[in-house]
């Protein structure tokens, strides 16, 4: 798509606008998110002509800022953007509603090519209603979006749906998890796409899940695949696999018992220690500790990747 200097500018001003949002209610945490964003936000979002050309990824806001001050606050960082968010949900919750059902019954027009792009946008600005929405987190809202899941013919509406469901409170997500986890089983992309949505699970019942998956007899994790989709994208959610004591003492013993299969995903995540630097200090001395215990229980000469790179990190 060949963009045009108006859309290009307007995703600039989003972004940096976002960025002014997210570091003032970083430095003020009584503050509030303010109206103009939200109705900005809105406007750009029900705007069917920019969406229907750029898509709603345009309206990303990345739980990050240029900062450094800031940027590795992982907790905050995520509580800001769901604040963000559901700021948007209470406000427009009626309009993101009636836009999601207008682009759920949405038809596109053009030769084969055209309808698949146009199709793949639209899907997307739905889920990014719907995503809104979740933040809401009521009964109402888990029977839409387990009526997503149940309806959905697309893989990325499917697996949406289910990544929604497992990040609620829904008293019976556990059994989309298990009925789910039969189908993909059977399947290795769909299977390491199920993993992803587990490992990238934010609920705060998030490693209760993963551990439940990996306890199952489809988790092998002499499997690459296994062990990049659970684990890596586990590791790389920062907030919980290195500021929770629990999600330490996961990655730590993730990392003893996987280094001797496959160093590689090993080192990915590893990766997740990369800027201990800018922790708190008492995130610091917990997360060094991990890396110690690691490293006194690997054997340096058939795991030296691993090994050296835990000195380096140290």
């Amino acid at each position: 798509v060949k963009l045009d200097p108006d859309i290009i500018n307007k995703y600039m001003a989003f972004y940096k606008l976002a960025d002014i949002e997210k570091m003032k209610l970083l430095k003020d945490k009584d503050s509030k998110v303010s109206e103009r964003f939200v109705d900005l936000y809105y406007s750009l979002l029900s705007d069917y002509e920019l969406m229907e050309r750029v898509g709603a990824s345009i309206l990303t806001i990345f739980e990050g800022v240029e900062d450094e001050k800031y940027a590795h606050k992982y907790n905050d960082l995520y509580e800001v953007k769901e604040n963000i968010m559901l700021a948007i949900a209470k406000k427009y919750k009626d309009e993101l509603l009636e836009f999601y059902d207008e682009m759920k019954d949405k038809k596109v027009d053009g030769v084969y090519l055209r309808r698949k792009l146009k199709s793949m946008k639209i899907r997307r600005v739905k889920n990014v209603c719907l995503a809104i929405l979740s933040m809401l987190d009521t009964d109402w809202i888990y029977k839409l979006i387990k009526k997503q899941y149940n309806e959905s013919e697309k893989a990325s509406d499917w697996m949406t749906a289910l990544s929604l469901y497992m990040n609620s409170s829904a008293s019976d997500k556990l059994e989309l998890l298990d009925e789910h986890e039969e189908y993909a089983k059977n399947n290795l992309v769909a299977w390491e796409s199920f993993l992803r949505v587990v490992g990238d699970n934010e609920s705060d019942d998030a490693l209760d899940i993963i551990k439940r998956v990996e306890k199952g007899s489809a988790f092998r994790i002499e499997q690459a695949n296994d062990q990049r989709a659970l684990y890596a994208t586990f590791a790389m959610n920062k907030r919980k696999s290195l500021l929770t004591k629990e999600g330490r003492n996961f990655v730590r013993d993730v990392m003893i018992k996987l280094a001797p299969i496959n160093e590689y995903n090993t080192m990915h995540v590893l990766e997740a220690f990369g800027k201990l630097d800018y922790l708190e200090d008492k995130d610091q001395v917990e997360c060094v500790q991990v890396l110690v215990d690691v490293m006194n229980k690997l054997d340096k000469e058939k795991v030296a990747s691993v090994y050296n790179n835990i000195i380096r990190i140290l």
